[in-house]
């Protein structure tokens, strides 16, 4: 682990291992980063720490830990982290019982309630040599995505009009489509007036994305409030939240869009960024955090590219048809199921266009 000796740890690396992880236990577990660095900083103290909560709601804590061989003092049960191990080197891990992850693309975790051991996982992209990490989904990135997305499948985008359309520079736009040409999601030809930009095959490229994002990524709480008829108490939540921007989404949000899937629970985006500012949101709203409560507020893991094409249905607001697929992807509750679904329909709908 050449990046994480001595406990040095890059955003971008936490967040290739919650993506393997994710993949390895999606949908039986929510798999959630603590004391991560942000973006681009290293973090040389307290390891990252790694909770992963199973169907039972049975929580186990877990320290990242570079593989070296020796024992490691840590504030929990070690997950090792390996860069390619040797077929060797994984047998002695898992003769002596251990957990680990192989950024190559192999977990394994033997947990009360989790028992996984996958060595055909497709590994995430790795920082590109003097350049930035190489994910095209981060939050300001997939703004070019989302714009791309947008289009439609005839739609051919030239790097500059691109740019302009998703508000973000051009360097930001061609590194986007580079990583996205290089994973074959997009074509790109050279005109007579510069490069030019295709979306091979919509449901692919949101399938790849969905191996960087899930929904359980953004922070969560919990509330008692009086859902009742849930599809009733959108009215009073929307009266609750007049006064300051928020979006629905998962099943509640997908329900005015496309009906589909029966659901009782109501997910609701606040502009926030913390646990903290989520109890203070309930707290102004009179309603006090409940594990067992109808209505979970949500500060977005994608906190500027979630309000993107933020539409009203029925006067009330609702993430993109595209969060909400993202969102829903993963979602236990029939979610898969309502994801395609929406996609079908947003894609005959973009033909009739």
């Amino acid at each position: 682990m050449a990046d994480n000796v001595r406990n040095r740890w890059t955003r971008h690396t936490v967040d290739r291992i919650v993506a393997l992880l994710v993949d390895a236990l999606r949908p039986t577990a929510e798999i959630r980063s603590r004391n991560a660095p942000t973006d681009g900083d290293l973090v040389v103290a307290e390891p990252p720490t790694i909770r992963i909560r199973d169907e039972r709601g049975r929580a186990v804590l877990l320290s990242l830990v570079p593989w070296t061989g020796r024992p490691a003092k840590t504030a929990h049960a070690p997950l090792w982290v390996l860069r390619h191990a040797s077929k060797r080197v994984l047998a002695t891990l898992r003769e002596s019982d251990e957990n680990f992850v192989d950024l190559a693309g192999a977990v394994r975790l033997h947990l009360p309630g989790v028992l996984v051991d996958r060595n055909d996982l497709v590994p995430p992209p790795a920082r590109a040599a003097g350049g930035p990490p190489r994910n095209p989904f981060s939050d300001r990135n997939s703004l070019v995505v989302r714009t791309l997305l947008a289009g439609g499948p005839d739609r051919s985008w030239s790097i500059q009009s691109l740019a302009a359309a998703a508000g973000v520079s051009l360097a930001t736009t061609s590194y986007v489509v580079r990583a996205l040409a290089e994973e074959g999601l997009v074509e790109t030809t050279r005109g007579r007036t510069g490069k030019h930009v295709d979306v091979l095959d919509r449901d692919q490229l949101i399938q790849r994305w969905t191996r960087f994002y899930d929904w359980t990524m953004n922070r969560r709480l919990t509330v008692a409030a009086p859902v009742g008829a849930p599809a009733r108490f959108l009215r009073r939540l929307e009266g609750a939240l007049r006064r300051q921007q928020w979006a629905l989404t998962l099943q509640a949000g997908a329900s005015l869009v496309a009906p589909h899937a029966a659901w009782d629970h109501v997910h609701v985006y606040l502009p926030v960024a913390t646990v903290a500012d989520l109890n203070e949101a309930s707290a102004r709203l009179g309603w006090a955090p409940d594990t067992q409560g109808r209505l979970t507020l949500m500060a977005p893991y994608y906190r500027e590219s979630v309000w993107h094409d933020v539409q009203k249905v029925d006067g009330l607001f609702v993430v993109s048809t595209l969060q909400l697929v993202l969102d829903l992807w993963h979602y236990p509750v029939r979610g898969r199921e309502q994801a395609e679904h929406l996609l079908k329909l947003s894609a005959r709908d973009t033909h009739r266009a």
